[in-house]
Parts: structure tokens; C-alpha cells; sequence
């Protein structure tokens, strides 16, 4: 978890969303992360986009620039929130 916000501020977040298709630990916080920004209340990706490959699809193909900055902020705003307060089993 703490490695992922430096790799999104550096990166983006599509391409380590991509690289997540590779690690599974990664892939997991993005499915997370997909889900969270696909919820109704917070509403920046349609509710299908509720893993990190639809999140993909959707922002790499229908998405538009400032969709997927929102996205991004957002993001960055609940990987803060899980650094902090999600307990790892």
C-alpha cells in the first residue's frame, strides 16, 4: 500500500493500474479502488466499472481528461485514507 500513491504521482493512474495486472497485491488494491469510485455515492466511474480492468477500459477508451484527473484525486484521497486506517490481516 505504501508504494502505490508514489508510483501513481509518478506514473499515473492507468499505468499502475496496467502493472497491477501483473502483481496480485496490487491488483487487489485497485479492484478496491475501482470499486470505490464506481459507488453511487461517489460517482466518478459507472457502477460496472467495479474492477481495475473495467476502471482501465472505461477511462483509456470513454473517459475524458478531467474524468480521469478526478479519478486520480480520488484515488489518491482513499489510498491515504487505507494507509491509515485499513489493518492488513
Amino acid at each position: 500500500m505504501k508504494k502505490i500513491p508514489a508510483l501513481v504521482i509518478n506514473h499515473g493512474l492507468l499505468a499502475v493500474a496496467a502493472y497491477a495486472n501483473d502483481n496480485a497485491g496490487y491488483a487487489t488494491a485497485f479492484d478496491y479502488i475501482a470499486c470505490h469510485l464506481s459507488d453511487p455515492e461517489i460517482d466518478l466511474l459507472p457502477q460496472g466499472c467495479n474492477t481495475h480492468k473495467k476502471m482501465m477500459d472505461h477511462l483509456s477508451s470513454n473517459g475524458t481528461s478531467q474524468e480521469l484527473r478526478d479519478c486520480t484525486n480520488e484515488a489518491m484521497a482513499w489510498l491515504n485514507y487505507a494507509r491509515r486506517f485499513v489493518k492488513k490481516d
